[in-house]
């Protein structure tokens, strides 16, 4: 039952990985991270098992998940023999299932199912929106607010929206 879910702030992972090429004026604006901040950084190959350890075999839950899933295997592969094997519900995908349960996915206008539209549509604050904690904890209210919408006549379940 959705109304048993919460939030865990206090269970999360987050670090800055160590780069040399520092980004854009623009990205800066956005993320936040300054130049110096990304040298100072840990190491991938460093982050990598300690990732998979907090992972583990959960269901992960993101945002447009499937490019995270597949940097996160790249990177894996650059340094172990490993990838990820954890099933994702993807959250833009399960709001267009919620409210177009019947439309082609080819037919969706996908810029109405980015972060930003769907905080607007669900009344989600954009606390520390395009940092990592904060976008976590948006997708992660917006996930809770979606498994709310889900009633018995649907036959959605969290193995039906994992992938």
């Amino acid at each position: 039952r959705s109304s048993d879910l919460e939030i865990i702030i206090a269970d999360s992972f987050e670090c800055i990985v160590r780069s040399e090429h520092a980004g854009s004026d623009e990205s800066i604006g956005i993320h936040g991270l300054r130049p110096s901040d990304v040298q100072k950084g840990e190491e991938l190959s460093d982050v990598m098992l300690p990732l998979l350890a907090y992972l583990r075999g959960d269901v992960v839950v993101g945002h447009h998940i499937s490019f995270d899933r597949k940097i996160l295997s790249f990177n894996l592969k650059r340094y172990f023999p490993v990838q990820i094997y954890n099933r994702c519900i993807d959250t833009a995908r399960m709001a267009v299932r919620l409210e177009h349960p019947n439309k082609n996915p080819e037919e969706i206008n996908w810029r109405e199912y980015s972060l930003d539209a769907l905080c607007d549509r669900y009344n989600i604050r954009r606390t520390d929106r395009h940092t990592a904690a904060g976008d976590a904890y948006i997708t992660a209210q917006l996930f809770l607010k979606l498994l709310s919408r889900i009633d018995e006549k649907q036959t959605m379940t969290m193995a039906s929206l994992a992938f």
